[in-house]
């Protein structure tokens, strides 16, 4: 809006701040200040709040050693600085794009001729660079998938899963898949997602889970209350 306007940060980002703390100073005309209060505010109040609340379910899971992770669940056209946001409340990020990592759902099992057995095919041709991921409902889906696992050369990795998402599981099916895996000896990370919030993290990162993923941080995080008051001492009109 204009150049001649300055700001002066006293916080980096993710620093935390108190209620009635002055985080920032801008120097400039009342009306390029007027002119861009709003959005700016608009910005401020919407990544401090997924900030905010990013840091607390990273306080929350950070005793058990879980990654909280931000979904693609964001405000169309706002996904980068959301992610930002993310990062910034010490938070991990999820893909930002569907060509990012490779990650089979259940539609996508569904709709294959023979579900997994088909997908497992189509996998093997994936570039070795490739991130796979596959999301399963069912404890019977999981203990299918890692028979194939087991079953496979344990020089020959390619095509299988980099993690296994849990999707909207119970605890004590999450803990069952957990105690599956280090049974079988066998390495892949495994992912909580799916109607997660502040009443249920602790007790999900406590069963062994390694990452905790969550639409809530960026879609409905609430408003965080922030203003602009102007320095009456120093106020100046516009020429």
């Amino acid at each position: 809006i204009d150049k001649n306007v300055t700001i002066q940060s006293a916080h980096k980002n993710g620093m935390p701040v108190k209620k009635g703390e002055v985080f920032a100073q801008i120097d400039g005309s009342i009306t390029s200040l007027l002119s861009g209060e709003r959005v700016c505010l608009n910005f401020l109040s919407r990544l401090c709040a997924i900030a905010t609340q990013t840091a607390q379910f990273v306080a929350i899971a950070k005793p058990y050693n879980v990654r909280i992770a931000a979904t693609r669940k964001t405000t169309p056209g706002l996904r980068i600085m959301e992610k930002q946001a993310v990062l910034a409340g010490g938070g991990y990020t999820h893909r930002l794009t569907l060509s990012g990592a490779i990650m089979i759902k259940d539609n996508h099992i569904a709709a294959m001729p023979n579900g997994l057995a088909n997908i497992w095919e189509a996998l093997k041709n994936v570039d070795h660079m490739t991130h796979i991921s596959i999301e399963v409902d069912t404890e019977a889906q999981f203990d299918e998938i890692t028979d194939y696992i087991q079953a496979r050369p344990s020089h020959n990795t390619l095509g299988l899963p980099n993690v296994i998402v849990l999707d909207n599981m119970s605890v004590s099916q999450m803990h069952n898949c957990v105690q599956k895996r280090n049974q079988k000896g066998l390495s892949f990370m495994l992912e909580a997602s799916g109607g997660i919030g502040t009443h249920t993290i602790k007790n999900i990162a406590k069963c062994g889970i390694d990452i905790i993923s969550m639409g809530a941080i960026t879609h409905n995080p609430p408003p965080f209350d922030i203003g602009l008051d102007f320095n009456t001492a120093s106020t100046r009109l516009a020429p």
